[in-house]
């Protein structure tokens, strides 16, 4: 752009100029040439230093950030001597030697530019800080507030020297700042939410949660910003002082105020979060039942005991919204009713916490409830799941694989797509039928139709499990991997157990894999021909080479083996068997048999038996998965040692 100009500025002079005159005219170009030339050079020569100092002041930075302040500390002064009056160089320079511990020479500094009168307000804090780290705490105090009187109108000024008080730890005095603030500018929301913060440092949790309230009531959505606090602070203390102020304004609001659904919700988290499952879900009862409009409050609730496995509590919630009668709210009620039935069952049956024939009464419960639900309301939007989780019933628990077909035909007929829970539920039938390519085939196609979720892990799971059944070892483990990430799955025990036994089966050579009788006892089992399986299970269990003898017990106590044998057995394996990797779920297998068993008849089994069985678990295994369950056990007994 400036060569365009030049040669434009020449042109005009070549024009205009007679050969008369050509000396004079040639010496004027050559001056305005000498002035083109500075005016091109000097910009770029500003530009370049410019750039230096930027560069000098980014390694200064980056040293500062390394705690190397004594390499940042010349270049800084080099700075600041070059531009005395940038801002940045002198407080980056001061707060060099305030880490270096040269107070005087910081104070002196900032002393001399607050006297050149350049930003003497943002000055005064740092004199202040200044004196704070030599000790001089009052003169500080005074250096401030006198600060802020030369400046009462400066918001800024406020939030600096409030923020400096409290990384100083000065929190009354940060707080009196804020409140100050409020009074010029005649705004009590002002700092509303950093006079929390504040009270939070300094430990006043009482005068803390109040604020944080004080603002809700405001601001309702700041509702999870406290939420956050809570988390990050993770105090027991900071929880009860909530609660217990919560409940104080609770009882202060009526159910039409706008901040009475926001305070509810929040009281109702906080007792969740402290595990206080009675108080949260009578809090929740009450907040539902003081409001006009369901508020479904309760039946979040629900859902979150189901979780801690709160299983009473979890059924009282849902059922609330069941005996209101509300259609599709009663059907889903009744649909959540059976799930915490069913998903009790399968815990009890995994931590093998009750007999076997207690069992049914829980997979009853949940039956009938299901069968409920497609006898009153065929239309219920989600039937399919409703169809679902009965013919699991009848094929995981009940063995009756005629009702499960039944079962599978009458959710064909229902409008729809459920091709995915159709393939799902007749690759389980097909693999129960010993159809295992048929079933490979059904299962892949819903896995496929899934791609992630709790059907994804099912089919992944019961693939693996077909493939076990007809002798592919190599293809059971391989669907195993990807199931094997899914730490938290509902099928996470039993592809545990699956692997375990997969493993058994590949430390053995490949003709001993042929002869394997325990997977063909098991598919027995998935029959429902418990009789026959019972009596390959015991005859694998009793021949203690083979290496599923301790699964064989671990099965035959799920199918409800007859106690009495079943503890005498298992008792001589342990003493015969000191090295199996089961010992310890063996152990504990053992105890809770014999605990049955001493319920049926007390004097089959001796109360000093029955206590060493479960001391003999928590000595050999005190840190086992089994020990906290052992101890409770021995607690609920009271059984004097």
């Amino acid at each position: 752009m400036k060569f365009y100009f030049i040669q434009f500025m020449l042109k005009q002079i070549k024009y205009r100029t007679s050969p008369t005159s050509f000396h004079f005219s040639s010496s004027f170009i050559v001056g305005m040439l000498a002035v083109f030339v500075l005016l091109a050079v000097t910009p770029a020569r500003a530009q370049s230093q410019n750039a230096g100092d930027r560069g000098r002041l980014e390694i200064a930075l980056r040293l500062m950030q390394q705690q190397r302040y004594d390499d940042a500390l010349p270049i800084l002064e080099r700075l600041h001597r070059s531009e005395p009056n940038t801002f940045i160089y002198f407080d980056r320079l001061v707060e060099c030697e305030i880490e270096l511990k040269q107070y005087e020479v910081a104070l002196e500094r900032v002393k001399k530019y607050k006297k050149n009168g350049s930003n003497s307000a943002l000055t005064g804090v740092i004199e202040g800080e200044i004196e704070f780290f030599m000790g001089n705490k009052e003169r500080a105090f005074t250096l401030w507030n006198d600060n802020l009187g030369a400046h009462p109108q400066m918001l800024q000024l406020y939030i600096n020297t409030a923020r400096t008080m409290a990384d100083r730890k000065a929190f009354d005095q940060a707080l009196m700042v804020y409140q100050k603030a409020q009074q010029n500018f005649k705004n009590p929301m002002l700092f509303i939410s950093e006079i929390p913060m504040v009270h939070m440092q300094a430990g006043n949790y009482d005068e803390a949660v109040k604020s944080w309230l004080t603002l809700i009531q405001n601001s309702p959505n700041q509702a999870s910003g406290f939420q956050r606090i809570l988390f990050r602070y993770n105090d027991p203390l900071l929880y009860d002082i909530s609660i217990i102020e919560l409940e104080d304004l609770l009882m202060r609001l009526e159910p039409n105020d706008v901040l009475y659904g926001t305070f509810y919700e929040l009281q109702i988290w906080l007792l969740m979060e402290t595990n206080l499952f009675e108080r949260a879900f009578n809090t929740a009862l009450r907040y539902e039942d003081n409001t006009p409009a369901l508020t479904y409050s309760l039946y979040s609730v629900g859902n979150q005991l189901l979780q801690n496995r709160e299983y009473e509590k979890a059924l009282t919630s849902f059922r609330y919204y069941s005996d209101i009668g509300h259609n599709e709210i009663k059907w889903q009620a009744l649909d959540k009713q059976a799930e915490v039935w069913l998903t009790w069952a399968k815990y009890l049956e995994d931590y093998d916490l009750i007999p076997v024939s207690q069992r049914s009464y829980y997979t009853e419960q949940a039956k009938q409830l299901l069968n409920v639900i497609l006898s009153e309301a065929p239309n219920y939007q989600n039937s399919a799941s409703v169809h679902l989780r009965l013919a699991e019933l009848y094929l995981d628990y009940e063995k009756d694989l005629d009702k499960a077909r039944q079962i599978i035909q009458r959710l064909e007929r229902q409008p729809g797509d459920f091709s995915e829970e159709l393939n799902y539920l007749k690759g389980r039938l097909a693999m129960a039928n010993e159809s295992f390519t048929e079933a490979r085939l059904l299962l892949t196609r819903s896995n496929r139709s899934a791609k992630a979720g709790e059907m994804a892990e099912k089919t992944r799971y019961f693939l693996a499990l077909s493939d076990f059944y007809s002798g592919d070892y190599e293809f059971s483990a391989i669907q195993l991997k990807s199931l094997g990430r899914q730490y938290t799955s509902y099928y996470a025990n039993d592809a545990l157990e699956l692997r375990l036994w997969l493993q058994a089966i590949n430390a053995m050579d490949s003709t001993a894999q042929v002869h394997v009788a325990f997977p063909r006892a098991m598919l027995e089992e998935l029959k429902g021909n418990n009789t026959k399986a019972e009596a390959m299970l015991w005859e694998i269990a009793r021949n203690q080479s083979n290496p599923f003898s301790g699964y064989s017990y671990v099965v035959l106590y799920s199918l409800g083996a007859v106690l009495e044998e079943y503890v005498t057995s298992l008792d001589k394996y342990l003493v015969d068997q000191k090295n199996t990797p089961l010992r310890e779920q063996l152990m504990w297998l053992r105890a809770q048999a014999a605990l049955h068993l001493n319920a049926q008849d007390s004097s089959s089994v001796s109360s000093d038996a029955l206590y060493s069985y479960y001391e003999e678990l928590i000595l050999s295994y005190p840190n086992g998965f089994y020990s906290p369950l052992a101890r409770k056990a021995l607690n609920d007994l009271n059984i004097p040692s």
